[in-house]
């Protein structure tokens, strides 16, 4: 059982990224590869306000979703809006540029070792149907669950969705 909840986290993961990449597919019609980067960033920029400066996390969750949407706007005013009405290789390329630059300001802040959180709900795994189960994998798959119920009903079912 501790094999398919670790599957099951995966899967969750890169249902979650899957998500991520084609919801500004489906709405604006531009894969954009930097989106990716830009929430590691995010992630980063939280980081260094829970862990470095000790500030309270939805602060630090506020903080980095405005510089990141900032980072984003700025992202398609320069790499998507020029080049969207003549081709998505275009785009595809600038938005690969666009990665490789919010990625070397992350490596040049925070440099290439690992860094990790202790998880709200605790590290603590517990056991279930004869595995054992971290709290972390049991989150990620709600989320991911919960996410893609949320967005078929918003892409389905209202006039913001259907107009996509």
């Amino acid at each position: 059982m501790t094999v398919v909840w670790s599957g099951l986290a995966i899967g969750a993961v890169y249902a979650l990224v899957a998500i991520t990449l084609n919801l500004p597919l489906a709405q604006a019609g531009v894969f954009n590869l930097a989106q990716a980067q830009l929430m590691v960033l995010g992630t980063f920029i939280a980081y260094a306000g829970l862990v470095t400066f000790g500030l309270p996390a939805a602060v630090v969750v506020v903080a980095g979703a405005v510089i990141c949407g900032l980072l984003a706007f700025v992202e398609d005013l320069v790499a998507i809006r020029p080049l969207a009405a003549d081709s998505h290789h275009g785009t595809l390329v600038t938005t690969v540029g666009f990665f490789v630059i919010v990625e070397g300001v992350i490596m040049a802040v925070w440099g290439v070792d690992h860094r990790s959180l202790d998880f709200f709900a605790g590290n603590t795994s517990f056991s279930f149907a004869g595995g054992r189960v971290a709290p972390v994998d049991i989150t990620i798959v709600i989320v991911a669950i919960l996410l893609a119920v949320v967005l078929h009903a918003v892409s389905t079912r209202t006039g913001w969705g259907l107009r996509g």
